[in-house]
């Protein structure tokens, strides 16, 4: 191989590695913080779902096509419902999405009332994976329930 080869081979590897770590970077710089948590209650108990609601700030003039966002909630370290979604734009500046998980019931209703049977508050906990366009982030929100808006409807 040329020397000539090997040094466009070489810059434009260098190039892809940069465009990897920037990528990397405004995935990382985006800040997610749950603002409001809301219980749906559907027609049936069986139908339950829970409505986290997510505020995104993205504090670099550029928008982020995200492949989705997956997540995972739990309840005193126990799996209780998962939530994915489809492709998004992350814009610049301050946005809100709503997650919505789609909870078991029974399996939450024992862990709440295990907790408050110890006199302890329920400990929950949700998982989010970030998928960006060529890898996935993840982070863990607790949520407390004295500091985060809640309702149900």
């Amino acid at each position: 191989m040329n020397k000539q080869l090997k040094n466009i081979l070489l810059f434009a590897g260098a190039a892809v590695a940069y465009r990897f770590y920037k990528l990397y970077e405004l995935g990382e710089s985006i800040i997610y913080k749950p603002v409001g948590v809301k219980l749906i209650r559907g027609a049936t108990m069986s139908k339950l779902s829970v409505e986290v609601k997510l505020e995104l700030l993205n504090t670099t003039q550029t928008t982020l096509q995200m492949r989705g966002v997956d997540g995972k909630m739990y309840v005193n370290e126990i799996l209780v419902g998962s939530y994915s979604s489809d492709k998004f734009l992350i814009r610049p500046g301050l946005s809100y999405v709503p997650i919505t998980f789609q909870i078991d019931p029974v399996t939450t209703g024992v862990q709440i009332v295990s907790a408050l049977a110890k006199k302890q508050n329920p400990q929950i906990k949700i998982l989010l994976r970030k998928k960006l366009p060529f890898f996935t982030l993840s982070e863990t929100f607790p949520i407390n329930p004295q500091i985060i808006k809640s309702s149900s409807n």
